[in-house]
């Protein structure tokens, strides 16, 4: 169980590397960190009393916990009820891990406008008001939906549905982005994709955990799980290359995430073929939620909604559909529909609408509180946008170097590589360096015995010859300017 909660905390920092790369550069330093407050934000909540709120067996309603296991009290080596095979603390831990996901995800809706401080207050507050209370309904022996039979082997009822509610209403508060935002394309691939094999290698200790042992229904989990993201990325991946003959990078990563996250409710319950038909529904599904995104009335910025919430909520639902008692014993009571147990869809639809209903609510309701205290304002001032969400809020960029060349870029300054400098040496005494020390000595023993100042020209006080001479590509390591 340790090694299992373990690979499941790299989920955390998975989704921060993925939405990273999706964002803009601006905002990619962001968007990791955001991941790791989620974690130490929630963890510090679920120490102080989010266990006890979720997993307390004293309470007298089937809605939410009491205090009784605040601070660990009591938490040791006895069981938990639906744990039998390990110790109450190994389940403490694994599920401490779990609620630290939610927040992580919500973060994707927060890329490039709004403000750290407020979505630290709102993180912590919305694991207590909705994360808790979710997770008591679907997972303590004494919730409604426990008791009603809703089928949830991982905890996507809890987790994915309540974090895209929850998205939705901090994207509505905090406003629309730039067109020029909304057009800007994923930054950097290669960050995604490492974001994608952090993700992938923490379901398997996400899904196969839920098994609270060493178990064949652990075993089961891994297999299925793998096999759902393996058919979802190449699901995304044919339609991209149907719709413009390419099977892109970011399909394959996108359709992965969707598939790991579809089969999480259903992993420990279904034969491994019912990977196939609930990969494909929940891909095709997303996929669609990110194509229509720009029609709806809140700006999904990194898809929370479109990616996390639509495969969670069909993967609910399959899990209805598929679930068999041959893989799910005796826990699952009569299985799914499969099997003719066809209530078992309505059970999870309740689960799932009132999960998504409580989330919105309470989340709109705390972030409209929040809104209105001057120093929680949640979105940020427009010519601090511009800057982007890292500096200004972090003080520093995740490319600092890259930051200040688009600094010089934004006044039209030109730059130019030293080797096209050297090529053309004609041109030497119309030079300026502008950081010496990046410069390789040939070109100093060419400048270093003219005095030049820094000076700026834009493109209208350039003729065409000089126009001509300037490399569009070659800058990223040389800085140099055009002498007015």
């Amino acid at each position: 169980m340790v090694f299992g909660s373990s690979l499941l905390w790299f989920m955390i920092p998975g989704c921060g590397l993925f939405y990273s790369g999706m964002a803009k550069s601006t905002s990619a330093l962001s968007m990791m960190t955001l991941s790791l407050w989620s974690i130490a934000i929630a963890s510090i909540q679920w120490f102080l009393f989010g266990y006890s709120l979720s997993f307390s067996l004293t309470s007298h309603n089937s809605f939410i916990g009491d205090f009784n296991k605040a601070f660990y009290i009591g938490v040791r080596e006895e069981a938990y009820p639906t744990a039998v095979r390990i110790s109450e603390i190994s389940f403490c831990f694994y599920q401490g891990v779990t609620s630290t996901l939610p927040a992580a995800l919500l973060s994707g809706a927060l890329a490039e406008r709004a403000r750290i401080l407020p979505a630290l207050v709102f993180i912590f507050l919305w694991n207590t008001f909705v994360y808790c209370p979710c997770a008591f309904w679907s997972l303590n022996p004494n919730g409604w939906s426990f008791q009603t039979g809703v089928l949830d082997f991982g905890g996507g009822a809890p987790v994915h549905v309540p974090a895209s509610a929850a998205a939705i209403a901090y994207c509505y508060h905090l406003g629309p982005r730039t067109q020029e935002q909304k057009e800007a394309k994923p930054h950097n691939m290669a960050i995604l994709v490492l974001g994608t094999i952090f993700i992938w290698f923490g379901s398997f200790g996400y899904n196969s955990g839920s098994a609270f042992g060493a178990t064949l229904q652990a075993v089961f989990s891994c297999v299925v799980t793998n096999l759902s993201g393996s058919i979802g990325s190449i699901t995304w991946a044919f339609q991209d290359y149907l719709s413009n003959g390419k099977c892109t990078a970011f399909g394959f990563c996108a359709g992965a995430v969707i598939g790991l996250i579809v089969i999480t409710p259903a992993s420990g319950f279904v034969h491994p073929a019912a990977a196939f038909p609930i990969a494909i529904i929940g891909t095709v599904v997303c996929r669609w939620g990110h194509l229509a995104k720009t029609n709806w009335k809140f700006d999904d910025t990194l898809d929370v909604f479109a990616m996390h919430g639509l495969a969670g909520i069909v993967g609910i639902l399959l899990t209805g559909v598929f679930a068999h008692t041959a893989y799910g014993g005796e826990e699952i009571g009569l299985g799914g529909m499969v099997e003719g147990h066809y209530m078992q869809i309505l059970y999870q639809l309740a689960d799932t609408c009132a999960g998504f209903t409580w989330s919105i609510s309470v989340s709109f309701f705390l972030l409209f509180i929040m809104n209105k205290i001057p120093f929680l304002r949640l979105r940020m001032e427009p010519e601090h946008a511009r800057e982007g969400m890292d500096l200004d809020q972090m003080g520093i960029a995740c490319y600092e170097h890259i930051e200040e060349i688009k600094i010089q870029v934004d006044t039209a300054t030109w730059k130019i590589d030293p080797t096209d400098f050297v090529d053309k040496k004609q041109h030497k005494q119309d030079l300026i360096i502008l950081n010496p020390q990046t410069i390789h000595q040939p070109v100093h023993q060419i400048t270093n015995n003219h005095n030049y100042k820094e000076a700026q020209i834009y493109t209208d006080q350039m003729n065409e010859e000089e126009k001509d001479f300037v490399p569009p590509n070659n800058w990223r390591n040389y800085w140099w300017s055009w002498k007015a």
